[in-house]
C-alpha cells in the first residue's frame, strides 16, 4: 500500500479566521416583540364598589399580533419585496392596586422589578363626575358631569399637591415616591410636573381614535387628552412611575429605551356593555402605541392579522 507523502507546511490550512465582530442592531429595523403592562385599582367609593379600572382587565387579550409590510408602493428603485414582519404584543396585567399612597409607594418598584422589561405600561383609573352622579374629587378635581363612553388620556402627572386622603385615611407626605418634591405638606417645595419620554401624543390619539371606530357596535365614544389627572391616586400611580422609569434612565449607562408608561381614565360604569365598550377602547390604546412607536423606529404601518 503506498504510503501518503505528509502534507507540504506551504499547503497546510490557514488557522481558522476570528468569529466576526457582532453586528449592532439596525435601530430603523421593526421591533419584533412588544411587552405590555397593564393596571387596575381596587374600589375606593361606596357608591362605585366595582372599579371599572381592574373589572376591564380580565376581558382583554394576553396577545395581540400585528402585521408590518415594509413594501411600498411608490418605491420603484427596490424590485425585491421585503418579507413582512410579524409584530408580537404580550399582555400582562396587574389588577386591584389598593388606593393607597403608601402602597402604592411600595408597590412601584417591586413591581416593575419583578417582571421582564416593558415597552409599555398603562395604568388606568376610574374617571370621576361619569356615573350615577358621582361627582367626587378623589380622581380629578374637574367635577362636571361627564359622558358615561368619554376616556381620558392624561399626558403629564404632577408631584403636588395631594390634599384627598386615600383609603386608609392618609396623605402621601411621608411617601418616599413624592417626599420632596412638591408633596402638599409644607408648602414649600416646587411642584414637579412629568410627562412620558418618546410617546407623540398628537399622533397616539389619532391612531387611537381610528382604532376605536366602533360607534355602531357601542355607541359613541370620546376619547380625548388631558393634562388634569387628580392628584389622587391616578395622578400618583403615574406620577410614581414617571419618575422611577426617569432615575432608571439617568443612571442607564448604554442609553436603553425607557419603559413609555401612560394613564388612562375609564367612566366609572361597569355594566358589561361598559367594560366591553372599555375593553375596546383599551386595546385601540394599545395598538396606537404600538403603532406610534414603531412608525417613529421605521415610519412604517402595522396592520392587524
Amino acid at each position: 500500500m503506498p504510503t501518503i507523502p505528509p502534507l507540504n507546511p506551504q499547503h497546510q490550512a490557514p488557522p481558522p479566521s476570528p468569529a466576526p465582530a457582532p453586528v449592532p442592531p439596525d435601530p430603523t429595523s421593526p421591533k419584533t416583540t412588544y411587552n405590555i403592562l397593564i393596571t387596575g385599582f381596587g374600589p375606593f367609593d361606596p357608591r362605585a364598589p366595582i372599579n371599572p379600572s381592574s373589572a376591564v382587565l380580565p376581558y382583554l387579550p394576553s396577545r395581540l399580533t400585528f402585521i408590518v409590510d415594509d413594501n411600498d408602493e411608490d418605491k420603484d428603485d427596490d424590485p425585491v419585496p421585503t418579507k413582512p414582519t410579524a409584530i408580537d404584543i404580550s399582555i400582562q396585567t396587574h389588577p386591584h392596586i389598593r388606593v393607597s399612597y403608601d402602597v402604592v409607594a411600595a408597590l412601584i418598584p417591586q413591581l416593575y422589578n419583578a417582571h421582564d422589561e416593558f415597552d409599555f405600561v398603562v395604568h388606568i383609573g376610574m374617571m370621576s363626575g361619569s356615573a350615577g352622579g358621582i361627582t367626587t374629587t378623589t380622581t380629578t378635581t374637574t367635577t362636571t358631569a361627564r359622558s358615561r363612553h368619554e376616556y381620558h388620556l392624561e399626558t403629564c402627572a404632577r408631584s403636588g399637591k395631594y390634599t384627598a386622603r386615600d383609603v386608609d385615611g392618609k396623605l402621601p407626605g411621608s411617601a418616599p415616591a413624592i417626599a420632596g418634591n412638591g408633596n402638599g405638606r409644607s408648602g414649600t417645595d416646587e411642584v414637579q410636573v412629568l410627562s412620558p419620554k418618546g410617546v407623540d401624543f398628537s399622533d397616539v390619539l389619532l391612531r387611537w381614535r381610528r382604532e376605536t371606530s366602533v360607534e355602531e357596535v357601542l355607541g359613541d365614544i370620546v376619547l380625548r387628552p388631558s393634562n388634569d389627572a387628580g392628584l389622587f391616586l391616578c395622578e400618583y400611580i403615574y406620577y410614581t412611575s414617571l419618575r422611577y422609569f426617569a432615575r432608571r434612565a439617568s443612571e442607564d449607562k448604554e442609553g436603553d429605551a425607557v419603559t413609555k408608561v401612560v394613564f388612562l381614565h375609564v367612566p366609572a360604569d361597569a355594566q358589561m356593555d361598559d367594560l366591553q365598550r372599555a375593553k375596546e377602547v383599551v386595546v385601540g390604546l394599545v395598538r396606537a402605541l404600538v403603532g406610534s412607536s414603531l412608525t417613529a423606529r421605521h415610519e412604517v404601518e402595522p396592520k392587524e392579522l
